[in-house]
């Protein structure tokens, strides 16, 4: 079954999106480096973006773009010019399928944290969103909510 011809682009851009944070995390485990890492992400992105008339089904587009993914993390350590040693067939393999195991379980989480959020009172949402985001903390929250720290961190565990 094809891909419907119609809006190509903003299909590819809504999976892209909705798989790029995984893809992502499955790049990084494979290549070291976070440079080398950003370059194999952008190839894997290009390429996907060349091939995407390929894709058989929408539902299939991670499986195929983790595919994409690591053939390209593999021509990138192959590269005569880069100085690394490369693993064997068997290595690289194991680590492809650890890494690609690590994204399910980060997806699993991410999933049960977002579930756990939407239990939270909006007062207690509005605290963690206020701390998170911005990277702060808890111990710098006072800055926004005018409270002690104690008194934030009690606030983000009561029960909701």
């Amino acid at each position: 079954m094809a891909l419907p011809t119609d809006q190509p682009k903003d299909l590819f851009l809504k999976l892209f999106v909705a798989h790029e944070e995984a893809l992502r995390g499955f790049i990084r485990a494979l290549v070291p480096g976070r440079e080398d890492a950003r370059e194999v992400m952008q190839d894997t992105a290009a390429l996907l973006w060349r091939k995407f008339g390929q894709l058989r089904a929408p539902e299939d587009f991670r499986r195929w773009a983790f595919g994409v993914a690591r053939l390209q993390a593999r021509e990138f350590l192959r590269d005569p010019g880069r100085d690394r040693h490369v693993f064997g067939e068997s290595v690289q393999a194991l680590i492809e399928r650890q890494a690609e195991e690590a994204v399910q379980s980060l997806d699993l989480r991410r999933n049960a944290l977002e579930q756990c959020l939407a239990k939270l009172a909006p007062e207690q949402r509005s605290l963690l969103d206020a701390a998170y985001p911005r990277e702060c903390g808890l111990t710098n929250l006072p800055c926004v909510t005018d409270a002690r720290p104690w008194l934030c961190t009690k606030r983000c565990t009561e029960s909701a």
